[in-house]
């Protein structure tokens, strides 16, 4: 019987056990999922940033089985030490030059490393799987093939969560050069992103896009329904949700309903925790209808309703387009906020628009066109099938393992 090889997954959650539609969390799952499609064991390294201490690093609790899937996989839980020394403003000011990473990610020392070094020596994994930023951080300088999970640029996501400041444009600058040097050192690249996937081989670095895969075979679709709706699906803490669907309220949403005044839009997710006036522009709309968070989108998801994503930045909503076009809703986009996603192409599976004038105006012309909306929706169906499926993706992460395995 042959002995399968088993790899070290890093991860500072594990979210994935109870939540089924955030964004890390449905990373995770199609990672798994792919992962255990091909044949490995995986043992999980849960690196809890809860229990961060000046203490040294130690073992929380080890070999305790969770089930994925059915699948059992052991999981190790850790807590690291930190690199907690008073320094003066100049010693500071040396560091921040000099030693980024160490000074804004005070679990990144020696003392850390040795200890997962001598883990990974006594256990033989055969590659490490390090599941976004931190765990990045942490595999770049382990003694072993380690492929990062790169899921958006963290300093640009700065950007749009904080205002602009003399220290937000330092912190920002810093975390640009930490991100890029590890991204630089790192072995191997599993980009969510498509459009940073192509700037990482401009570069010359070893990175394959891979697209967030489902698994949605069980799952019984719901009917469509005899008039459209306009659907927004996604949390409203989450800065992209939550700015790009104010910004529609306010620049698409009066012109729209201008021209189609019985036209609904369903609003799927978290109400924002604090942006009263996103809440106020949703509360007094009586053509708004707000389901909150829904556990079996399919209640929801109607095929051919025409699905809104009006972020317009390239981070944040990629694990949104499967969904959608597996429950074959017509995608209605700004351009940008798909950017990453190379199955989507214009008037083919989706209609991108560039300014918002244009955006309304794609938005009436589907609500308006029913054959036209249903094409659009089909072929949508048919990309998920084509890319979508974790079985679609299993031969291209083979051949990337292999190829930097030799």
């Amino acid at each position: 019987m042959m002995v399968k090889k088993t790899i070290l997954y890093i991860t500072t959650d594990l979210l994935f056990l109870k939540n089924d539609f955030s964004g890390g969390s449905v990373v995770q799952k199609s990672h798994l999922s792919i992962l255990l499609g091909l044949g490995y064991a995986i043992k999980i390294l849960y690196v809890n940033t809860g229990n961060f201490s000046n203490n040294a690093p130690r073992f929380v609790s080890k070999n305790k089985t969770i089930f994925f899937k059915d699948h059992p996989i052991l999981v190790d839980e850790i807590a690291l030490s930190l690199t907690n020394v008073k320094v003066n403003i100049f010693t500071k000011i040396t560091q921040i030059l000099g030693n980024p990473t160490g000074y804004y990610y005070k679990f990144i020392n020696d003392q850390n490393n040795s200890f997962l070094n001598k883990y990974i020596e006594q256990n033989n994994f055969h590659f490490v799987w390090a599941q976004w930023y931190y765990a990045g951080l942490l595999a770049v300088n382990l003694n072993i093939t380690s492929f990062y999970v790169h899921h958006d640029w963290q300093y640009k996501l700065m950007k749009f969560k904080n205002k602009k400041s003399f220290k937000t444009s330092i912190i920002t600058f810093s975390k640009k050069r930490i991100e890029n040097k590890m991204i630089k050192n790192i072995d191997a690249i599993i980009s969510v992103s498509d459009s940073d996937n192509q700037y990482f081989n401009e570069l010359k670095y070893s990175s394959i896009y891979l697209p967030v895969t489902y698994s949605f075979n069980h799952i019984k679709k719901s009917t469509a329904k005899s008039t459209a709706s306009l659907v927004h699906l996604g949390s409203l803490n989450t800065t992209a949700n939550r700015v790009g669907l104010k910004n529609f309220l306010r620049n698409c949403w009066p012109s729209i309903k201008k021209q189609l005044p019985n036209v609904l839009l369903e609003i799927i997710g978290e109400m924002p925790d604090n942006d009263n006036d996103l809440i106020c522009l949703i509360d007094q709309d009586k053509n708004i209808k707000v389901h909150g968070f829904v556990e079996d989108l399919t209640a929801v998801m109607h095929p051919y309703d025409i699905h809104l994503i009006p972020w317009n930045q390239d981070t944040g909503v990629r694990t949104r387009i499967p969904l959608i076009f597996y429950n074959k809703q017509c995608l209605v986009a700004m351009k940008n906020g798909v950017g990453g996603t190379a199955e989507i192409t214009n008037n083919f599976n989706a209609i991108l628009s560039d300014n918002w004038a244009d955006y309304a105006k794609s938005i009436i012309k589907c609500y308006n066109d029913t054959n036209f909306r249903k094409e659009l929706s089909n072929n949508g169906f048919n990309s998920y099938q084509e890319n979508f499926s974790h079985e679609s993706q299993f031969v291209r992460v083979k051949n990337f393992i292999l190829k930097m395995k030799k």
